[in-house]
């Protein structure tokens, strides 16, 4: 009979324990660079950054920014966001920025060039 009461005890102690300690000395993050975002917030980072681009104008400032994601996939990840945001049909205000950055970027597609023509007409 006593096996069974030391079991749910220990449980609820370790329970208690590990909620102190957590609390008492929570994980703190440092340092960590912009490639390590999820997703989502990397679409965001992005969209700030074209945001950002089209209200000041300042590209050498917009690919200062974008290159905090690596160098190597600032054109892909605006076009893959452009290009996903023009098919889900999302609001202009989520779309032009991103297509407009990227092309004064040099990067810009049929797609993202069909959606700037079309707000045009």
């Amino acid at each position: 009979m006593r096996r069974w009461f030391l079991l749910p005890l220990g449980i609820l102690i370790g329970g208690v324990l590990g909620i102190l300690l957590g609390w008492a000395w929570p994980v703190e993050y440092a340092n960590i660079s912009h490639t390590d975002l999820r997703a989502d917030y990397r679409d965001e980072y992005l969209l700030m950054i074209a945001e950002a681009y089209g209200a000041d104008g300042d590209l050498s400032l917009a690919r200062e920014r974008l290159e905090r994601l690596g160098p190597e996939t600032v054109s892909e990840l605006l076009v893959e966001l452009g290009e996903r945001r023009i098919n889900q049909g999302a609001v202009p205000a989520a779309i032009v920025p991103l297509v407009t950055l990227a092309g004064d970027l040099g990067v810009a597609t049929p797609t993202m060039d069909a959606y700037l023509r079309g707000l045009d007409q």
